[in-house]
């Protein structure tokens, strides 16, 4: 059997998308670019939450954990 190299390229160009989709050509791209951009928005909304989280804990639990370290040095003395 002989496979030409323009049919391989045909082959291998196809999207395959969830359970056995597949789009060829221009859809394909564009598929391809709607799933890139809602995965990019996913690691987008975790590093998000990633800093708000840091945001937090610099801003208010270690001036906290400060204060109640610095009462309790005094309540000793």
């Amino acid at each position: 059997m002989y496979v030409s190299f323009g049919r391989r390229l045909k082959a291998l160009g196809r999207v395959k998308i969830g359970a056995g989709i597949r789009f060829d050509g221009l859809t394909g791209w564009c598929m391809l670019l709607v799933i890139a951009m809602l995965r990019l928005y996913w690691y987008i909304m975790l590093g998000v939450l990633w800093m708000m989280y840091g945001f937090i804990y610099l801003c208010f639990v270690l001036p906290i954990r400060g204060i109640v370290r610095l009462c309790k040095k005094r309540k000793n003395q």
